[in-house]
């Protein structure tokens, strides 16, 4: 599972990094696609990928891979849906988290 886990991190393109960050600051699909020059479909498709490569089921779970893999940490999605959001990222920035 971890294996899984690891190639779902190396596996996601540089497309998919670019709208993750544009997420990560608050754009809607609609002004992603403007930013890329691709349609809102076109970015539907990728959060979906996204989605599907760190089994996430919501935006903010999306942000919160970006987040803990910037600050160098391990993502688990358990956590995140166990303890919530707040929690998770005050894990993120202020524990050394070894999974």
């Amino acid at each position: 599972m971890d294996n899984d886990k690891n190639r779902a991190k190396h596996s996601i393109t540089n497309r998919e990094k670019e709208i993750i960050e544009y997420l990560s600051r608050g754009f809607s699909e609609k002004e992603i696609a403007e930013k890329l020059f691709i349609s809102p479909k076109t970015v539907n498709n990728h959060i979906d990928n996204i989605r599907r490569k760190i089994g996430a089921n919501k935006n903010t779970e999306i942000i919160a891979y970006y987040i803990s893999t910037l600050s160098g940490k391990k993502f688990d999605i358990r956590l995140l849906r166990e303890y919530g959001i707040s929690i998770f990222i005050l894990f993120i920035n202020v524990c050394r988290i070894d999974l």
